[in-house]
């Protein structure tokens, strides 16, 4: 396994007694089964791993607060760099008093984030990111010339007693149109994010049952590669969900929710049925 490290600040990392610096690569031999957990008080985004065999890669912070929030622990895992996507719709996360959302390229890369009316575009190098902060009831398109990562991190809000969680955000060329995944208990609120073509709102079940029968907490649209997407925040209670079109259109799924001093956030694609 070749991890390479990309540290924030030029800061140094010790590892085995040896110190790493940002561009520097550790090789680690790992047995089946066997794990490594590596830390700092840095940000290490940026940072790439590989290996000759199969491997499942998490990251997150032990402790982060954002401003107006208490301090969270977030993960997430991380999917590889073969599913990274060139388009991504991101929608703001409910009820946090705004969504930061971050944009990390293996390769040089031009970026275009477009907000409403407004694109602004710029050029990742290889292992480079871009964080940017997402206002309550606002959508985000990113498109990128090579595939890339996006990652949300939802920054909680005091007034809405709301702590901050992370997850992977979903590329539109990975969206599905059947998702199964659990609402998991003892949380306050719980919401369903489906980001689906327009035509194929109509189309879409949850346990059997039209996505109108569902509380809505957020609607809107947006146009995306000339296709327009609904982005739809339902709030669910806890259990087991199934959701498919009838039509078989593709669509996204975040799932999250929260309650005091603590939050969960994951895409639906990362539960396999």
């Amino acid at each position: 396994m070749q991890i390479k490290f990309n540290i924030s600040n030029n800061a140094t990392l010790t590892l085995f007694g040896k110190n790493y610096y940002t561009g520097e690569t550790c090789s680690i031999s790992l047995e089946k089964f066997e794990t490594i957990q590596i830390g700092h008080d840095r940000d290490l985004s940026g940072t790439f791993v590989t290996a000759n065999k199969p491997f499942a890669l998490f990251s997150g912070n032990r402790c982060k607060d954002f401003p107006g929030s208490a301090c969270s622990h977030m993960v997430s895992q991380l999917p590889p760099v073969r599913e990274y996507d060139n388009e991504y719709i991101i929608p703001c996360f409910f009820k946090n008093d705004k969504t930061l959302s971050q944009v990390i390229s293996p390769v040089r890369n031009t970026i275009n984030i477009t907000i409403g009316t407004n694109t602004a575009i710029m050029v990742l190098q290889a292992h480079e990111y871009h964080n940017f902060e997402i206002s309550p009831n606002i959508t985000v398109i990113v498109k990128a010339d090579h595939p890339v990562q996006v990652t949300g991190f939802a920054m909680g809000s005091d007034t809405n007693d709301v702590d901050p969680y992370m997850t992977v955000i979903p590329g539109i060329q990975h969206y599905l149109d059947y998702y199964k995944i659990i609402v998991p208990e003892n949380y306050t609120e719980n919401y369903l994010c489906v980001i689906v073509p327009r035509q194929s709102l109509g189309n879409l079940k949850i346990n059997s049952l039209s996505v109108n029968n569902f509380k809505t907490a957020f609607h809107s649209e947006e146009l995306s590669s000339g296709k327009t997407y609904t982005i739809r925040i339902i709030s669910v209670s806890h259990g087991v969900y199934v959701l498919k079109t009838t039509d078989q259109a593709g669509f996204g799924l975040l799932v999250y929710g929260h309650r005091r001093f603590d939050g969960y956030g994951y895409a639906g694609n990362f539960v396999f049925p």
